[in-house]
C-alpha cells in the first residue's frame, strides 16, 4: 500500500500554489538511483507524492533521499528546490498513535501512584530515622516493669513492658520487652 508524503512550495514565504512540481532525483542512501515519483498539487500550495515501499524498486531499502524542483517560476533556490529523506518506518497509523497515547496516559497515572506511594514510604523511613535518632541521642529509665525511653530534651518517644525469662513482669534480670506506645 503505498505512503503519501506532503510539502509545500512557497515563494518569498507565501504559499505558491499552480505550479508543476517534479522529482528530479530519488535515489538510496548507498547512491542507488531509482526511478523518480509523480508529484501532483493537492490545493493551495500543498502538493503529494506517493511511494510504495513494497514495489520492487525499493527491495532492499529502507531510506531514501530525494530532491523536487518547485519549478524555474520560483526565483529563490531555496524556495525552488526541496531535499528531503524518507524512511520504510516513517509511516504510523492513527489507530497505533491512539493506542499508544492511551497506554501512555495509563502508564504515566500509575507512574505519578508509585511516586505518591514512594513519597509516603520516604516519608514514613525519615519518621522513623527521626526517633532511631532520637531514641539513640536520648536517655531510658525503668520504672517498675516498664522501660521508658525520652528524647534528649525529655519527651517520652516510646515505652515498652519489661518481662523476665519466665514472662513474668520484671524490672530486673529482663529477658523481654513488649512494645506498648
Amino acid at each position: 500500500m503505498p505512503t503519501t508524503y506532503t510539502f509545500s512550495v512557497r515563494e518569498a514565504g507565501a504559499l505558491t500554489a499552480g505550479l508543476s512540481p517534479t522529482m528530479t532525483t530519488l535515489m538510496s542512501l548507498a547512491g542507488v538511483a531509482i526511478a523518480v515519483e509523480t508529484v501532483t498539487e493537492i490545493s493551495a500550495g500543498f502538493y503529494k507524492f506517493e511511494v510504495d515501499w513494497d514495489d520492487g524498486k525499493y527491495s532492499g531499502i529502507d531510506e531514501i533521499l530525494f530532491v523536487i524542483d518547485a519549478t524555474a517560476t520560483i526565483t529563490s533556490d531555496s524556495d525552488r528546490y526541496i531535499e528531503g529523506r524518507l524512511e520504510r518506518t516513517d509511516t504510523v497509523s492513527t489507530s497505533n498513535i491512539l493506542t499508544d497515547t492511551t497506554s501512555i496516559k495509563a502508564d504515566t497515572n500509575a507512574i505519578q501512584v508509585s511516586i505518591g506511594v514512594l513519597n509516603a514510604d520516604v516519608s514514613a523511613v525519615g519518621a522513623n530515622v527521626l526517633a532511631n535518632f532520637e531514641a539513640l541521642a536520648g536517655t531510658w529509665t525503668i520504672v517498675d516493669n516498664q522501660m521508658i525511653m525520652k528524647t534528649a530534651a525529655g519527651a517520652v518517644i516510646r515505652t515498652f513492658d519489661l518481662f523476665d525469662a519466665v514472662g513474668a513482669p520484671a524490672s530486673t534480670q529482663v529477658f523481654t520487652r513488649q512494645y506498648v506506645s
